[in-house]
């Protein structure tokens, strides 16, 4: 028998199992137990780190809103889930503006992201807002913290880069215009690069799911032009792991393949609808890019922290620092750097990972993969019209890189302070504190607290005037009418959207086609109007509110005459009460699109052919209903359930391996 077959024997008192000692079995899963309740503590640190960052956001005072002139405008679909406990379905149809639009085919808004469904649900659409932009802090510094762990970097890397991320200018710099859509898509867009990562490394179905949750979580995050810079630059840069060194083409494809297909089933509930309407629909377009930044300035955005200057147009060709701002500042760029001295031959394709995806995304942002683009896709291309905010996926990147070369920094052979050894099982002992958390200490501090204070220029509350809610009372009405509000003035969506007014041109980042704004009943403008007038009704805090009593929202049509109805419109829910004196046509000033239908005293009853909702009208009081149910949405929550299920069935198998 040699000495490696026999057995261990206990030490008296101490059981032994098959006989070996006991203690050495259990101390690796104790290792094991305690780094993970060590991640788990980081995680939480970054948390509690961003809910101090954003702090102001958790005032749920409704009259203390987030500062950014577009916030009120940006946070307008979420109302549609007002709408789910008063009339379920209904909310498939959004009629608040422009006389109305399929709920969950809008290229702006983020209000399929499950996030802003659960809060709105739970705490209203203007605290749930709040709440969701301190979670998105959260998102991009989780979403670090993790590309960092899949690396294999230490802890102080990991807590480093993870809070840096939190407080960095591609988040902060966001709501200088209140884009709460942008905040969102850029941190669920950060967090796609750690499961691709962990896949292209490993390969393994798990990560080919999270990866699937996480792109479809990106897709529903609204805006698009985060998902552009990440389907052009950060995701065509994995195809370096799809061959091997000969050249060969490896397996890793066919996972990447398969969360894409995921990715596209679980976003179904936003795909499907607009796939079936986007022809019908344009936004404006720039051919020119005129906002857009040269490749060779937007790495300065990483360094500048000077608030003047992004109000100048140094650089730049428009003074809106909510394109550029992206300040990280130079500590986590010279860690960036100084990773080439530490990055392993092993790991040269994920170096090279990062370098391709970080051109890809400066071209991107630059406009000059999209100016390319104009020759096969015109219009999509041109549609992107801010395309220097996509830098925004260069933070992740930068400090992706940055956490390689901090960690080769920690690991170097510093000299160590101190008498009292922290591992008495060293060899040679542990004696002290490692001499490079006293050097790195103040240096890590500095960029944390830099992008921190400069972020707090624009992530901040200011109370919203109370005349907003005298004025919108100021505009209702005892049926559904449409109204308008002074144009172009963003804050207003807020009160008037909480009191159920229906804005007649209101504001959107796209149209329908060949379709102006409905006629309105009322409007409130900062135009002088002559109080003789017949129109006028009154003033309100420098608000004249003035009458079309001829623009009814519904009326019939007898001959030369329009009788008035009474509607009581609710999403996709539309009741009418018409006591007419003789036959004609129903009209609704509600767009007609495919997905409503018509009921007459509980009959159903054909939609005539028109650009508004139309029915005839015999002669006679009748009860008139329309309903939108489109066939797109039921398809696009089975194509999600579907997706969901799937992800389900295959990370359970993938376990069992």
């Amino acid at each position: 028998m040699t000495d490696a077959q026999i057995p261990v024997q206990p030490p008296a008192g101490q059981k032994a199992v098959h006989g070996y000692q006991l203690r050495p079995m259990l101390r690796p899963m104790l290792r094991a137990n305690r780094e993970i309740l060590f991640q788990i503590g980081e995680v939480v640190l970054i948390f509690v780190w961003a809910i101090y960052v954003g702090r102001a956001y958790l005032n749920f005072i409704p009259f203390i809103w987030p500062t950014g002139r577009e916030f009120a405008s940006s946070i307008q679909t979420h109302f549609i889930w007002n709408l789910l406990p008063q009339c379920g379905a209904c909310v498939f149809w959004n009629g608040f503006v422009h006389g109305g639009a399929p709920a969950f085919a809008d290229l702006h808004g983020s209000m399929l992201h499950p996030l802003v469904i659960l809060s709105t649900l739970l705490w209203g659409v203007l605290s749930g807002a709040k709440i969701t932009l301190v979670l998105s802090l959260f998102i991009a510094g989780f979403a670090q913290w993790w590309l960092t762990r899949v690396m294999g970097l230490g802890r102080i890397a990991r807590l480093f880069c993870g809070g840096m991320a939190v407080v960095g200018g591609h988040l902060a710099g966001r709501m200088e215009l209140g884009s709460f859509g942008m905040v969102l898509s850029t941190a669920a867009c950060s967090l796609v690069i750690a499961p691709a990562v962990d896949l292209a490394l490993t390969g393994k179905r798990r990560y080919t799911i999270l990866l699937a949750l996480a792109v479809s979580s990106a897709l529903l995050s609204g805006q698009g032009y985060m998902q552009v810079g990440l389907a052009f630059s950060i995701l065509p840069a994995f195809l370096l792991f799809f061959w091997d060194e000969h050249l060969k083409l490896r397996p890793i494809w066919k996972e990447f393949l398969l969360a894409a297909i995921l990715a596209l089933l679980l976003a179904g509930i936003l795909l499907v609808p607009m796939a079936h309407f986007y022809p019908s629909m344009y936004k404006d377009t720039d051919p020119a890019f005129s906002t857009a930044q040269s490749p060779a300035y937007i790495p300065l955005n990483e360094v500048i922290d000077n608030v003047p200057f992004y109000l100048s147009d140094s650089l730049k060709s428009v003074p809106y620092p909510h394109l550029y701002v992206n300040y990280l500042g130079w500590v986590p760029v010279l860690l960036a750097i100084i990773s080439l001295r530490f990055w392993p031959h092993s790991r040269n394709r994920l170096l090279a990972f990062f370098f391709v995806s970080l051109g890809l995304v400066y071209l991107c942002a630059g406009a000059t993969t999209l100016k390319a683009l104009e020759n096969i896709l015109p219009d999509f291309a041109a549609g992107v019209r801010h395309p220097t905010q996509i830098a925004g996926l260069v933070n992740p990147l930068i400090l992706g890189m940055a956490a390689w070369g901090l960690d080769g920094l920690v690991k170097l052979k510093w000299p160590r302070i101190g008498f009292i050894s922290t591992n008495q099982n060293s060899n040679p002992p542990d004696t002290g504190i490692s001499l490079a958390l006293l050097v790195l200490t103040v240096p890590l501090a500095w960029p944390l607290i830099s992008a921190y204070d400069f972020g707090q220029n624009w992530l901040v509350t200011a109370p919203s005037s109370p005349d907003l809610y005298q004025v919108t009372k100021a505009l209702q009405t005892n049926s559904s009418q449409w109204v308008n509000l002074p144009y172009g003035e963003h804050f207003w969506m807020i009160p008037a959207l909480e009191s159920g007014l229906k804005i007649g041109i209101g504001i959107r980042t796209w149209q329908w086609k060949e379709h102006g704004p409905p006629p309105v009943y009322r409007e409130g403008t900062r135009d002088n109007i002559d109080p003789g007038s017949p129109n006028y009704l009154q003033t309100v805090f420098g608000i004249n509110i003035v009458a079309h009593p001829e623009n009814e929202y519904a009326y019939v049509q007898v001959g030369e005459l329009a009788e008035p109805c009474q509607a009581h419109a609710l999403g996709g829910n539309i009741d009418v009460d018409c006591p007419v004196t003789g036959p004609g046509q129903l009209v609704v000033h509600e767009y007609c699109y495919s997905g409503w239908t018509a009921w007459r005293d509980g009959a159903r009853t054909p939609l005539l052919s028109s650009q508004w909702l139309s029915v005839d009208a015999p002669a006679g009081p009748h009860k008139y209903s329309f309903r939108y149910r489109p066939w797109d949405v039921w398809v696009g929550i089975l194509f999600s359930l579907a997706g969901l299920a799937a992800c389900v069935v295959l990370w359970r198998k993938a376990r069992t391996r």
